[in-house]
């Protein structure tokens, strides 16, 4: 008998829960995968339906910046798609262009037919709207600054706009910066051509697609004096031959010409990464990691889960405090706040209620806290996507946070985001916590750590290079 379409979407989680019983679990704590199964070239429906449903399941539960509302109305329009795909390749394409309508920079589909490793010997970059040549290695028939026309015979704006339709990202500047990344990368023996904007003059070139590096290393000099390691990588058929020591070498001595006093790094701490890369800062001398942020997410069910808990329903606050919505301060108190003592600092600059690059509170559970009249503490919250809020500014004066004066304010503004948009059904909430503000973890390991959807810890370390 068919199985109703409205029936669907539970009848595929308890299909998948079951079988996670007898195989590897779903949702385990943490997350376990088993090994790839050996694919072919050709798919059976079977295969193809049962792609989709796992990568449903997952993406509802564990894609938190997605804008998404009606997720079982997103599998029914995908099934009959995944059904006619013809061959491995279309069913990849496929999922691509499912991906990309989440809008979620978490959100990527890797297959063995994407994995090419050869690049140009380019670097592209946007300006003013135009894609143009922004570094060179060797010396290939481009000049830095030539606006690329045309790839591959294909408009430039045309070739974007089909990308736009396989890259999932949250917002432009990310879809720019994935899109930069592919487009360059092919395989190794093809040659990729380009129509370019030289002086006034358009020309044709091709480029050939080169072997890629056996290792790299990016930084970020900040302040003119502080660098920031961003990313630290090295090809499988070169690990274990110390190119990562000798890259960070390099890099130091690199910095220090260019007038840097220091360099940091942060990573997080509970990847399988870890190890190895706290090994690398421990030959290269840097100081020993510290714990620097925990980050919480809570979404679905689990948000369900955690509003019925004890202690979102437990902490209560005296008379003489009132939280009050933050969108209230008048600006005579923000002076104030402003003149609150910094030396030693009197919070941690990422708990400041003043946001940075005109970014806006979000007012539905912004809140403060007084004290017989006067500010006491805050719960600064900002918008990420529809139905996902960050918490990340929660701050009470000392002398009221031994008596756990946040706790109220922290259950209220979780509760506002709730009365507010509860019926979404992927409603959920991101909290930062520094690893300093050892209540606070403490409150998390006990309190919050049985609702939260996932948990990352984040650790950083230091180098001085004077």
């Amino acid at each position: 008998m068919p199985i109703p379409f409205h029936d669907l979407p539970a009848l595929v989680e308890r299909v998948l829960e079951e079988k996670s019983k007898r195989t590897s679990p779903l949702f385990p704590p943490p997350m376990q995968f088993p090994e790839p199964e050996p694919v072919s070239e050709r798919l059976s429906r079977e295969d193809r339906l049962m792609g989709l449903f796992k990568a449903w399941v997952i993406l509802r539960h564990f894609s938190p910046f997605s804008n998404l509302t009606d997720w079982d109305a997103f599998l029914y329009e995908w099934i009959p798609k995944v059904e006619i795909a013809q061959d491995l390749k279309e069913y990849y394409q496929i999922f691509e262009k499912l991906t990309a309508q989440l809008h979620g920079i978490h959100v990527q589909v890797r297959h063995r037919m994407s994995d090419k490793t050869a690049v140009l010997p380019i670097r592209l970059k946007y300006a003013e709207g135009r894609m143009v040549v922004g570094g060179i290695k060797g010396e290939p028939e481009i000049l830095l600054g030539d606006e690329i026309v045309s790839i591959n015979e294909a408009p430039f704006g045309l070739v974007e706009k089909q990308w736009r339709k396989r890259i999932s990202a949250s917002s432009d500047q990310a879809f720019r910066r994935d899109f930069l990344r592919q487009v360059v990368i092919g395989e190794k023996g093809e040659h990729l051509k380009l129509s370019v904007r030289s002086s006034g003059r358009i020309r044709e070139i091709r480029l050939p697609f080169l072997e890629p590096p056996s290792g790299l290393i990016l930084a970020d000099i900040m302040d003119g004096q502080t660098a920031e390691v961003l990313s630290v990588f090295v090809g499988k058929a070169f690990m274990n031959q110390g190119i990562s020591k000798a890259l960070m070498a390099r890099l130091e001595e690199e910095l220090t010409r260019r007038g840097c006093t220091g360099v940091f790094g942060i990573y997080t701490a509970n990847k399988p990464f870890a190890s190895g890369l706290e090994r690398l800062l421990e030959k290269c001398e840097w100081n020993q990691p510290k714990p620097r942020q925990l980050v919480c997410t809570s979404k679905g069910e689990d948000v369900e889960r955690m509003m019925k808990s004890d202690w979102m329903n437990h902490y209560r606050l005296p008379k003489s405090f009132d939280i009050f919505p933050w969108a209230d301060i008048i600006t005579e108190e923000l002076e104030k706040i402003r003149g609150w003592p910094d030396d030693p600092p009197y919070y941690h600059d990422g708990l400041s209620p003043f946001l940075k690059d005109g970014a806006d509170f979000e007012p539905v559970n912004s809140l403060g806290l007084s004290y017989r009249g006067e500010i006491a503490g805050r719960m600064i919250t900002t918008r990420v996507v529809r139905d996902t809020v960050r918490y990340e500014r929660l701050f009470v004066k000392k002398e009221f946070q031994r008596m756990g004066r946040a706790i109220p304010l922290l259950t209220e503004s979780i509760r506002r985001q709730y009365a507010h948009e509860g019926h979404i059904p992927t409603k959920g909430g991101i909290w930062i916590i520094q690893a300093d503000s050892m209540p606070m973890v403490q409150f998390i390991r006990k309190r919050m750590e049985p609702y939260l959807t996932s948990l990352i810890e984040t650790k950083q370390s230091f180098k001085s290079l004077q």
